[in-house]
């Protein structure tokens, strides 16, 4: 199953390991993708920025729900 990260970024779920938020030193929030490489360039880490953390929350969740 594809499941868009970013507008015009998907990535298969079958490649999903983890899924994390980070705080960053703007007090931004990161959301770390780890994934297995692919043969599509993917080197296993995609880093999403967001302003705030329910948003990215709300991406942990989707791709929770996702992987189930």
């Amino acid at each position: 199953m594809l499941i868009e990260l970013k507008k015009d970024f998907f990535l298969n779920t079958a490649y999903i390991v983890s899924v994390e938020i980070i705080t960053n030193e703007t007090d931004n929030f990161s959301l770390i993708v780890k994934s297995l490489p692919n043969n599509q360039g993917n080197k296993g880490i995609i880093n999403i920025d967001f302003d705030d953390h329910k948003t990215a929350q709300k991406m942990v969740d989707k791709i929770k729900k996702a992987l189930n």
